[in-house]
């Protein structure tokens, strides 16, 4: 956690020395006292681009402002997925 910005990073990365199946993830987060934002940024490893637009693409999931604070996360083969909290003023 970042604590001066109100932020949590998680890393997701379904690897495996074969290759993976997809993965079902659960994230719980323990703890959280305010209201969050949460999005994902996802890389896209089986396009031929290395244009980062075509790599990445992010998207908001929802806020974790009620119980049980969990996100579930279907990964595809070698996907990486980066879950980032923001922690909301209001």
């Amino acid at each position: 956690m970042e604590p001066s910005r109100g932020r949590i990073n998680v890393l997701v990365w379904n690897f495996a020395l074969k290759t993976p199946s997809e993965a079902d993830v659960v994230l719980q987060f323990n703890g959280l006292k305010a209201n969050w934002k949460i999005w994902q940024i996802t890389l896209d490893a089986a396009t031929a681009s290395n244009d980062g637009n075509h790599r990445y693409w992010r998207r908001p999931i929802t806020d974790l402002s009620s119980e049980p604070r969990k996100l579930d996360l279907r990964l595809a083969p070698y996907e990486v997925s980066l879950i980032t909290l923001q922690k909301q003023d209001h």
